[in-house]
C-alpha cells in the first residue's frame, strides 16, 4: 500500500518515513521470505520493520490543506446505519473501516460509536432534572506522620484533608447508582474534581462545561471532619446563607542589599523590614476593620536566605486573606492597606516592597430550600445520626474556605459535613496536620447520604 518515501503514522510512535520496502537484509524471517515497511521515525531515532500485511495501526499522513478541508466536512459525514444482532458482525463491519485507512471513514465510525454510546445511555432512563454530586481527590503538600498502613508513600505529600475519603464515597455512591439506574428520576452528575486546596479545580471545571450538557439544578458535597467532639459517622447540614469565607493568597516581595553579615551596615537587610511589616499588618484587623465584621489574614509562609552567616537580598512572605463578604468591600480595603502598610515600612527599613493577590476563591452560600431538603432526608436515613449544625455554629460563617463556592454561586448547593473520628475514639488531630487520620469505618455513610439526596431530591423536584 505505501511506496519507498511516503510519509504515514504508525501506532504511537508518530510519523514516520517508508525508507524500503523489501526483505530487510539480516533480519532473520520465519519460513518464506516476507515484505517488510523500513520506517525511520521523523521525530524520533531507530528503525522499525513492520510486514506490509500487518494489521497493525498504520494510516497515510495528511496535508495540512487536507486536515482542514476534512474538519469542515465533519458536520457533513453521517453516522454509519449498519444493524445486526450479530456482535461478531457489527465488530467485523466496523473493524472494515479502520482497515481502509481514510481519515473519513475513521470520522464516521466515531460519530456512529458516540451515537450508539449516547442511545444506549439514554435507553431506559427516567426524565428529569440533575444534580451534582462532587468528591474533591487532591492531596496537600505536607509530610505524611499518621502511621497508618496506608500512609502516603509519596515524599511530601498527603492526603491530609480527607479528600481520599471523599473519592471513596463517591466511588461507592456511583457504584449503588449505577445499579438502580432505571429506577433515577433524571440525571446525576459525579464530579471527581483536582485542586480544590488551590482553588482551581471547580472554576476550571465550570469553565469545562460541568454545569451543563445536562444542566445542574442542584449540587452536592460532603467534606469528612476529623478531631472534632462529635460521633463518627454524624451528618452536619447547615442552614442556608453565607457558610465558609472567601480566601485569596497573598505574596510580599521584599528587596533589600545583600552582604556577609558580619557587615550588616553595607546591606540592606529585607529580613528586618519583612518582620516589622508582618507585625503591622496585624493591626489592620484590630484597628481599621469594623469589629462586627470578620476578616482575618495569616502568614503562613516566611523565607529568606540560605545560610546563616548571609544576609539575603529578598524576603519572601506568603499568606491567605479570608472574609465574609460577598462584595468584597472589606477585601479591597485589605488590600489598600496591605499594600500601602508593606510599601510604606519597608522605605522606612531602606527597602522595597512588592505585594500580590492571587487564587480568589468567593464564599460559600448554601441555598435555604435545599439545604432544608438535606436536612429532611438525611434524617430520614439516618434518624438521629443527622444534624442541623446552626445551633454549633450560631448560625456565623466558618473561617474555612472550599473552591465549591464557585459552583455554589451558579446552582443552588449544599455542603454538608461527615464526623470522621473524635479524641476520644483516637484521632486527635484535624485536617491538614501530618498526624491527622481519619475514621474509615464512616464511609459507608457518606456513600449511603451521597446516593439517598440524590435519589431523593430528584424524585422531590420533577
Amino acid at each position: 500500500m505505501y511506496q519507498k518515501g511516503d510519509c504515514i503514522i504508525y501506532g504511537n510512535t508518530g510519523v514516520c518515513r517508508v525508507t524500503d520496502v523489501g526483505v530487510p537484509q539480516g533480519l532473520p524471517v520465519a519460513g518464506e521470505e516476507k515484505l517488510y515497511y523500513t520506517l525511520s521515525p521523523v521525530y524520533g531515532n531507530g528503525t522499525i520493520y513492520i510486514p506490509v500485511d500487518s494489521p497493525v495501526f498504520m494510516r497515510p499522513v495528511i496535508s495540512r490543506e487536507e486536515a482542514l478541508e476534512l474538519i469542515d466536512r465533519i458536520p457533513e459525514i453521517e453516522e454509519d446505519t449498519f444493524q445486526s444482532r450479530d456482535q461478531r458482525a457489527m465488530a467485523e463491519h466496523y473493524n472494515a473501516s479502520l482497515k481502509s485507512h481514510a481519515c473519513e471513514d475513521l470520522v464516521q465510525l466515531i460519530k456512529t460509536l458516540r451515537l450508539r454510546s449516547k442511545t444506549l445511555a439514554d435507553k431506559g432512563k427516567k426524565p428529569g432534572k440533575t444534580i451534582l454530586l462532587r468528591g474533591d481527590m487532591d492531596a496537600l503538600p505536607i509530610q505524611e506522620e499518621s502511621g497508618v498502613d496506608y500512609a502516603s508513600e509519596v515524599p511530601g505529600k498527603m492526603h491530609g484533608c480527607g479528600h481520599d475519603m471523599h473519592t471513596a464515597m463517591m466511588l461507592g455512591a456511583a457504584q449503588l447508582l449505577k445499579e438502580h439506574e432505571d429506577e433515577i428520576e433524571g440525571t446525576v452528575k459525579l464530579e471527581f474534581q483536582p485542586a480544590e486546596e488551590i482553588f482551581q479545580g471547580s472554576l476550571d471545571m465550570i469553565n469545562g462545561g460541568l454545569l451543563e450538557n445536562p444542566k445542574v439544578d442542584a449540587a452536592v458535597m460532603f467534606h469528612v471532619l476529623a478531631g472534632m467532639p462529635l460521633p463518627a459517622g454524624m451528618v452536619l447540614v447547615p442552614g442556608g446563607g453565607i457558610t465558609m469565607a472567601s480566601c485569596e493568597q497573598y505574596h510580599i516581595v521584599v528587596h533589600g542589599k545583600g552582604g556577609h553579615g558580619s557587615m550588616p551596615n553595607a546591606c540592606i537587610d529585607p529580613i528586618t523590614a519583612a518582620a516589622h511589616i508582618h507585625i503591622a499588618l496585624q493591626e489592620i484587623n484590630s484597628r481599621e476593620l469594623d469589629p462586627a465584621g470578620f476578616g482575618v489574614f495569616t502568614t503562613g509562609r516566611f523565607e529568606a536566605g540560605k545560610a546563616s552567616n548571609v544576609i539575603p537580598d529578598t524576603a519572601d512572605m506568603w499568606g491567605t486573606i479570608r472574609t465574609v463578604d460577598p462584595e468584597q468591600k472589606v477585601s479591597a480595603l485589605i488590600h489598600q492597606r496591605m499594600t500601602e502598610i508593606a510599601q510604606g515600612v519597608a522605605t522606612a527599613y531602606r527597602c522595597t516592597a512588592e505585594v500580590e493577590f492571587s487564587d480568589y476563591c468567593p464564599c460559600m452560600v448554601v441555598d435555604t430550600p435545599l439545604a432544608g431538603n438535606a436536612l429532611t432526608y438525611m434524617t430520614e436515613l439516618l434518624g438521629k445520626g443527622a444534624m442541623d449544625m446552626t445551633p454549633l455554629t450560631g448560625g456565623k460563617p466558618g473561617g474555612g474556605s472550599e473552591d465549591f463556592a464557585f459552583v455554589s454561586h451558579e446552582v443552588p448547593t449544599v455542603s454538608m459535613f461527615l464526623a470522621a473520628g473524635n479524641a476520644k475514639e483516637g484521632y486527635t488531630y484535624g485536617q491538614h496536620h501530618p498526624k491527622v487520620r481519619f475514621d474509615d469505618s464512616i464511609l459507608y455513610r457518606g456513600t449511603a447520604a451521597y446516593t439517598y439526596m440524590a435519589l431523593r431530591w430528584l424524585a422531590e423536584h420533577q
